[in-house]
């Protein structure tokens, strides 16, 4: 979740330079609309010049960056989407920045952009190149840094604050490294398959004959039985659905890259004895622990967030 929260000011200097040069010659392009903020194609093409460079960085030959870019170009809109949402809840309740973080974090990145261009001078001979003052590029900033402050804070408040990571939760979470579940799964292609199929099991049908009639996995014939399984086996997103659930539970739809599937759990193995944690293993599983379960909790919280909120695409790129 965690990813480099601002935008070199290097980049933001070229991505300025870009804009005035096309603003008079280009009608801004609306990618898409998050409770009617908009992305825009600059916003896309600023975040793509930022690829393509930190890919040239890893020794990537130009075919293999062009080829990656309609990949690369989703992605960048995806996450833009979602800072968007993100954006907007901290707005509709009411979050604020104080006006003094928002000075030091402008005059944090600047200071952090002349060091990135090693000598001073060429900094501000760069600025002066397009026609920028200081004052110009700290007014350009500011925006960029305030919505990225709220977007921390919101997921710090909503989020990061309500992960308890106590001796009793994390000794949990190892002993639960030893547990084995035996379960059933049902596969099948689409999310319509998926809920369909869902809604007969919450109305009491047989999981192990929709198994055998509907999976399009191996172990159908078999009703879906997938034996035993510890952690570390499973596709995470199986693993976290299944280990979740409690012995005689289904799922709901879990989508991995094989398809949409519906978990059973049968049976729930727990291990008699455990080696106990020393400090230095228990301060390591803690750090192990918050950070799944701040994916687990950050992925249901933008999950919802997405839900309530109007995502209008315009690009027919985006929809096919």
């Amino acid at each position: 979740m965690k990813r480099n929260c601002f935008k070199p000011i290097v980049f933001l200097i070229l991505s300025l330079v870009a804009a005035s040069a096309l603003s008079a010659m280009v009608i801004e392009k609306i990618i898409a609309k998050v409770n009617g903020l908009r992305i825009t194609s600059s916003m896309v093409n600023d975040e793509l010049r930022m690829v393509r460079y930190t890919l040239s960085q890893q020794v990537k030959t130009p075919q293999e960056i062009e080829e990656s870019m309609p990949i690369q170009r989703a992605m960048i809109i995806d996450r833009l989407i979602e800072d968007k949402v993100i954006l907007d809840a901290a707005r509709s309740r009411k979050y604020d920045i104080q006006e003094d973080q928002i000075v030091l974090e402008v005059n944090k990145q600047i200071d952090l952009a002349k060091k990135r261009f090693g000598d001073e001078r060429d900094f501000f001979k760069e600025l002066k190149k397009e026609g920028k003052t200081l004052a110009d590029l700290k007014k350009d900033y500011r925006k960029e840094i305030t919505d990225e402050l709220l977007r921390q804070k919101i997921v710090r408040d909503e989020v990061t604050s309500k992960i308890d990571a106590s001796d009793d939760k994390v000794k949990e979470y190892y002993r639960q490294k030893f547990y084995r579940v035996r379960a059933r799964h049902i596969l099948v292609k689409t999310k319509a398959e998926a809920t369909k199929l869902y809604y007969q099991l919450k109305d009491g049908a047989d999981f192990e004959e929709l198994a055998k009639k509907h999976s399009i996995d191996p172990s159908a014939g078999n009703g879906g039985d997938l034996g035993y399984f510890a952690r570390g086996v499973m596709i995470p997103s199986f693993e976290e659905a299944a280990f979740s659930l409690a012995k005689g539970e289904f799922s709901e739809p879990v989508q991995t890259p094989f398809g949409y599937h519906l978990i059973k759990v049968e049976d729930i193995e727990k291990p008699q004895e455990i080696k106990p944690l020393s400090r230095e293993e228990l301060k390591a599983l803690r750090k192990e622990y918050r950070a799944k379960e701040l994916r687990f909790r950050y992925d249901a919280w933008i999950k919802d967030l997405k839900e309530k909120a109007v995502v209008e695409i315009m690009d027919e790129s985006l929809k096919k």
